[in-house]
């Protein structure tokens, strides 16, 4: 059995370990104002948790004793006397803080409004992870039900849905696309979805109800799923994915949430592919012929007896998805298609350094912390893989 002391020997897991230590902690790590304070009248505040923050510095003024953060600097927050680009090596100027603490020096250099570069990386990695964790969750739940759907009926040919519910569901899927689009802020939307769908599955049960009740003889609908979701996986993988992306994002605001929704609804192909494939395999073991015959569901029986059985390869791909998913909000945040400019990003970060290229330190540490991080959770799987065969 590996220990934490063998995971620790291979310098990728060392790599994403830091990475998201500093995104979690990137608040404490960097921040203008005092981590805590303690004033003559034996009062302790924490300025760098709270959110009115000029009141707080003026109200606390007379500290005697206060502790910084181990980078004394916010993320977009302008020191005009080391603005116009001062490289890591370059004299700087040293300033003082609200309560007069002396600064320490800009250790990656700044930019053209003073920013320090070194924090303004960690929020903007922190900001990345953020994105690519929630769309790697997004693309499992959607590559699961996918490729649960198209494996487990590749035989019978698909499954059947009765002809109201059928109906039911296109008029859910109508209010999706066309109606969400015309609210404005991200908790409209969220009621809307949520209004729509206890309408829908109460609009099930009247149907089902009024058909027990009027013996109404139930239509259905055979829909060929196996062949419905490989079409759609090869519409997915004709289309490039950065051009899909750049369409979708232009129906959405510009946020973290909506960004991390398109990348995960782009970004399942390949774990449903995956599912697919070891779905066939696992439904014709007798554990799971025999756990279909007590009459268990299909989610639990997936969750209990499919999942368990496939996870070690569902997270290499994984792994291989959330790599991909950092990749592409860079690449989008570049193209002027990510985050707000007032949000912090790697891929915008780039794309400032681009056009003032005499400043090598704004585009060479933020490329090559996203490059590493990239290569070490790309390469991380197989790096585990040869440590415990040379374990045993």
């Amino acid at each position: 059995m590996k220990t934490l002391k063998d995971w620790w020997k291979c310098w990728q897991v060392k790599v994403v370990v830091i990475t998201i230590l500093s995104s979690l902690l990137a608040p404490i790590l960097c921040n203008e104002r005092p981590l805590f304070c303690y004033d003559s009248s034996g009062k302790w505040c924490f300025p760098a948790f709270e959110l009115n923050e000029q009141e707080k510095f003026i109200e606390h003024s007379d500290c005697k004793y206060s502790m910084y953060a181990l980078i004394p600097y916010s993320p977009g927050r302008s020191d005009l006397a080391n603005a116009d680009f001062k490289s890591p090596f370059s004299v700087q100027t040293s300033n003082r803080t609200y309560l007069g603490q002396l600064r320490q020096r800009h250790w990656l250099g700044t930019d053209l409004r003073g920013s320090d570069v070194l924090a303004d990386m960690i929020f903007a990695m922190r900001n990345s992870l953020l994105i690519s964790v929630i769309a790697t969750f997004i693309s499992f739940v959607i590559g699961s039900f996918m490729g649960v759907a198209a494996g487990w009926n590749t035989d019978a040919g698909g499954f059947q849905v009765k002809e109201s519910e059928f109906i039911l569901i296109l008029i859910f899927a109508f209010l999706i696309f066309f109606s969400v689009s015309e609210l404005a802020s991200i908790k409209e939307k969220c009621l809307f979805l949520a209004f729509t769908f206890s309408g829908v599955y109460f609009a099930f049960k009247i149907v089902k109800r009024l058909q027990l009740k009027w013996r109404v003889k139930a239509f259905y609908i055979k829909i060929p799923a196996g062949f419905l979701i490989d079409r759609l996986s090869e519409l997915f993988l004709a289309i490039p994915r950065l051009l899909m992306l750049i369409v979708v994002i232009q129906f959405l605001p510009r946020s973290i949430p909506t960004l991390a929704f398109a990348i995960g609804i782009t970004s399942w192909v390949d774990v449903s592919r995956l599912i697919k494939a070891e779905v066939i395999i696992l439904k014709q073991q007798s554990f799971v012929e025999a756990a279909g015959m007590t009459g268990m569901k299909k989610l639990r029986l997936f969750l209990k007896h499919l999942l368990p059985n496939i996870w070690p390869s569902v997270m290499v791909v994984l792994m291989y998805c959330f790599s991909g998913n950092i990749l592409m909000d860079a690449s989008l945040s570049f193209l002027g298609f990510g985050l707000p400019a007032d949000t912090m990003s790697i891929g915008g970060m780039l794309a400032t350094a681009r056009t003032y290229y005499e400043a090598w330190w704004m585009f060479l540490f933020p490329g090559i912390w996203i490059s590493l991080l990239i290569y070490a959770v790309f390469t991380l799987p197989d790096a585990l893989l040869k440590s415990n065969a040379a374990r045993y």
